[in-house]
């Protein structure tokens, strides 16, 4: 009697589950997207990020939802870094390279996310953006800001504000 193979996907996914279901769960975990995997938000994401015209964390004031204007373009910038592998294994992009090239960069993630159609509010991007910039935290540094969300200034003994 032939064995069944069973991959395990994820603790959250049901090995047994079809296919789509687990695509779907995939993708809702964060971990999938558009069938590609989602690489972890490295350092090397980070910077690109920040290079390629990212907004948050200094989004100013936000709606009722926490929403911010800019938010669906930060959303598509990290996703699409997310979907890039480390090393170039035939893709065009790699994080290190959208660090050297933020433009060019830009205009690839903008194609991808049009192409998509991740240019709303309500896309799925949003929720992973979200979850992503949520597991990073507010551990790895915190600015003080005033009531519009401008980083307010930091005094230095002996000399004038820093920003």
């Amino acid at each position: 009697m032939a064995k069944k193979k069973v991959e395990v996907v994820s603790p959250s996914v049901d090995p047994l589950a079809p296919e789509e279901d687990v695509t779907f769960e995939r993708e809702k975990a964060g971990e999938e997207l558009l069938g590609k995997e989602l690489h972890p938000y490295s350092p090397s994401r980070k910077i690109a990020a920040q290079s390629m015209g990212m907004k948050y964390p200094f989004t100013g004031p936000t709606g009722e939802y926490g929403e911010y204007p800019g938010m669906v373009v930060d959303a598509f910038i990290v996703c699409w870094l997310r979907t890039l592998p480390d090393n170039t294994d035939g893709e065009d992009w790699t994080p290190r390279k959208a660090m050297r090239s933020p433009g060019k960069a830009f205009d690839a993630a903008e194609e991808w996310a049009t192409k998509n159609n991740f240019t709303s509010i309500t896309n799925p991007t949003i929720r992973i953006f979200v979850q992503t910039m949520n597991a990073i935290g507010e551990a790895e540094f915190s600015l003080d800001t005033d009531d519009s969300g401008a980083p307010k200034a930091i005094e230095q003994e002996g000399s004038g504000p820093l920003v």
